[in-house]
């Protein structure tokens, strides 16, 4: 969300809005006082410093989730002897042992170097996959999942992250090089033959910003699911935003910021993007 602009009074000079009903800066609710009394942080600083827990135990949590701490030994023993080697050997050994951390994991499956792998038994993968090199693929908080269908190239340094809820990426689909697929607490659904450029952005969260004697960073967080239909076509550097929804067949231009929902069939493109033209020629013969 784009912050509102400070509005002028009758006098032209820039003043801040009453936000709380006695006419402060406050909107007056119970939320600003309980957060000015217990405070908030988000929950990877809850579970690395608010906790009195084991240092072995909160870097489990961390890395792996509620697993014991055998199961975190095989994580580190693998990950740590395969997750770097160059070249054939490297290949063969992670296809061969990363079955053994993910969840799932289907035939044919290809890891490159150094990727970041975290609750790997929230990871879900099918048939013929490349995830290239320097990725990062963490499916932490309590109901986070990652699904990755068959055929699916997951391109050079993408950031793929959940804190809660579900990433799906669904079969004969590409996530473009260093582009960000992130969500907390609610769903990126993608469907199947997806194509995406480099450098995109998927993102499902944001924060109230309204109480103005509280940090924003620890204000009300909202979360609004991402759903992007079948073949689909998001053009690099492209941002989609929480609540976005992008029908079938649709094609984003480059640099787009999607804000809503793109009918199908449409070519968008723009700040905010906007109908440029509809497809509408079919394959004949």
């Amino acid at each position: 969300m784009t912050p509102v602009p400070s509005m002028k009074n009758k006098n032209g000079s820039n003043k801040k809005p009453s936000l709380g009903p006695s006419g402060g800066d406050s909107l007056g609710d119970p939320l600003s006082a309980q957060i000015k009394k217990e405070g908030r942080y988000g929950p990877l600083q809850d579970l690395v410093f608010s906790n009195n827990d084991s240092w072995v135990k909160r870097y489990r949590q961390l890395v792996c989730g509620d697993t014991g701490n055998g199961f975190l030994l095989k994580f580190e023993l693998i990950t740590g002897l395969a997750g770097g080697l160059p070249g054939a050997v490297g290949f063969a050994l992670r296809k061969y042992l990363y079955k053994y951390i993910i969840k799932q994991m289907g035939d044919r499956v290809i890891f490159g170097r150094n990727i970041s792998i975290g609750h790997p038994q929230k990871i879900h993968i099918g048939n013929n996959c490349l995830i290239a090199d320097n990725c990062e693929l963490n499916a932490s908080g309590e109901d986070g999942k990652i699904i990755i269908g068959n055929n699916v190239t997951i391109g050079r340094s993408a950031f793929i992250r959940t804190k809660g809820g579900q990433i799906v990426i669904g079969d004969n689909s590409a996530i473009g090089a260093r582009s960000v697929l992130v969500t907390r607490n609610t769903d990126i659904i993608i469907e199947k033959n997806h194509m995406m450029g480099a450098f995109v952005y998927i993102g499902t969260g944001s924060h109230q910003y309204e109480i103005t004697d509280i940090p924003m960073n620890r204000q009300e967080y909202i979360a609004k699911s991402v759903e992007i239909e079948e073949d689909v076509w998001i053009g690099i550097r492209a941002t989609i935003l929480p609540g976005s929804r992008i029908r079938t067949g649709s094609v984003i231009g480059a640099c787009s910021l999607v804000t809503g929902e793109i009918g199908p069939y449409q070519v968008v493109a723009g700040t905010p993007a906007k109908k440029i033209r509809s497809r509408g020629r079919n394959h004949i013969g």
